[in-house]
C-alpha cells in the first residue's frame, strides 16, 4: 500500500446513483438504507451532479424518517433532483494517485469525490472517510 497506487485501490464501486429524472425521495430513500451521505446523479453512465445529506437537510428533511407516502409526495412536488443537487463538482480521474485524493479532499469544503474516467462517467467514489481508513494502514 502507498500514497502513489491510483485511486481506483480504495474507490467504492458499485455506487448507488439516481438520474434526472428520479424523486429526491428516491435519493433520501438510498442514503437511509445504504447509510451513504452522497449519491451521484447520472445521465446514462456519466456524472452530472451529487446530491448530499447536507443538501437535503438543507431543504428540512434530514431529521425526518426515510420518507415515505405523505413524506415522499411533499418531497418530490417541492423539489425536483435537477435543482437540488450540486453540479460544480471537484472530480478526480482514475489514473489519479490516493495522493492527489487526499489533497483534494483536504482542501475542499465536501467530503466525496466521484471518480470518473475521461468521458465523465462514473467509476466509483471515495470519501474522506475511505481516505482516513486507508491511510490508518499505512501507519
Amino acid at each position: 500500500m502507498s500514497v502513489e497506487e491510483p485511486v481506483t485501490k480504495l474507490m467504492t464501486t458499485p455506487v448507488h446513483s439516481i438520474t434526472v429524472d428520479q424523486h429526491l425521495s428516491d435519493a433520501r430513500r438510498i442514503m437511509t438504507r445504504a447509510r451513504i451521505h452522497h449519491v451521484p446523479v447520472v445521465d446514462g453512465r456519466r456524472l452530472v451532479g451529487l446530491i448530499s445529506a447536507s443538501d437535503i437537510m438543507s431543504l428540512g428533511y434530514g431529521e425526518a424518517p426515510e420518507p415515505g407516502g405523505d413524506l415522499a409526495k411533499i418531497m418530490d412536488l417541492a423539489h425536483a433532483v435537477a435543482d437540488v443537487m450540486q453540479r460544480d463538482l471537484v472530480t478526480i480521474g482514475d489514473g489519479q494517485s490516493v495522493r492527489k485524493a487526499a489533497e483534494l479532499l483536504s482542501t475542499g469544503s465536501f467530503h466525496a469525490l466521484p471518480v470518473v474516467d475521461e468521458n465523465r462517467e462514473l467509476l466509483g467514489m471515495i470519501t474522506s472517510t475511505d481516505l482516513v481508513r486507508y491511510l490508518a494502514k499505512l501507519v
